[in-house]
Parts: structure tokens; sequence; C-alpha cells
């Protein structure tokens, strides 16, 4: 059984080309005259490589390009894991406002504004689950809300 291979379809020059795109840095000029069949066009490509690689001061632009390149996405992996971060901590701060917001109304009635305003104010997760205990054992609004003021 005959395999096809999705360059077979490929003009001679083209794979020349790719070959130089897959393997022109990493092979010498013998190996890269071989696999490109001595193409003129693609032997200037790898002479110009070669060249460009073995130039000092374009080796040094080429590891400060890395070096960037590399911090630019230890930078953006560190924001991607500090904005999931962020967006956690957020869900848990409104769960917990929401909780305790069912709880004050489960137990003593409507929550009037002023006392959803004050609470839609707190961040504090610690804060939040201390008022949490609070509404549980409270016998009125006013009562959480003296406790809310403090």
């Amino acid at each position: 059984m005959e395999s096809h291979h999705e360059t077979d379809d490929v003009s001679p020059e083209l794979r020349h080309w790719l070959n130089f795109l897959i393997y022109g840095g990493l092979k010498g000029e013998q190996e890269m005259s071989q696999i490109v069949n001595n193409d003129p066009l693609v032997m200037e490509a790898v002479a110009e490589l070669q060249r460009f690689s073995s130039d000092p001061e374009m080796r040094e632009l080429e590891r400060r390009r890395k070096l960037w390149k590399l911090e630019y996405y230890s930078g953006l992996e560190a924001a991607k894991e500090e904005g999931e971060a962020i967006g956690e901590a957020r869900g848990i701060e409104k769960e917990r406002f929401e909780s305790l917001l069912r709880i004050l109304t489960k137990r003593l009635g409507d929550v009037p504004p002023t006392i959803h305003e004050k609470l839609h104010a707190i961040h504090n997760l610690e804060v939040l689950g201390q008022l949490t205990d609070v509404a549980l054992d409270c016998q009125t609004l006013d009562e959480f809300e003296k406790t809310l003021s403090k």
C-alpha cells in the first residue's frame, strides 16, 4: 500500500522552500544543499542565514529578541493567572454577599437599601463571613445594622 504525504502534491521548488524553513537553522550548508537539491534561490537564502548566524551582533540581537519574547509570554501567563485569581475571589465575594442577603431576608424580612449598599461596599471575605455569623444570630435587622456600622 502506497502512503500519501501532504507534500506529494507540492512542486519541487515549494518543497525546497519548505525544507529551508523547517531545517534552515538546524543543518549545515552541505546537508541543506542536498535537502534542497542545490536550488539557487534557496541556497542563496541558506548562505544569508548562515551569514546572519555567524555575525556576533546579529546573534546578540536574536538572543535579546528571544529573551524579550520569553519575558513577554511569561508576563502574559502571570497576568492571566492573576486575572483568574481575581475573578475567583470576586466570585466567592459575590457568593458570600448573596448568601448573606438570603439569610437576612429569610430570617428577618426585606433588607432595606441602606443595609444592602453597606454590604455591597464590603470586599473582605473574612468580614463577610463574620457578618454571616451575625446574620444567623441576630434577632432584628436593626441589630444587624448596628453591627454593620461598627
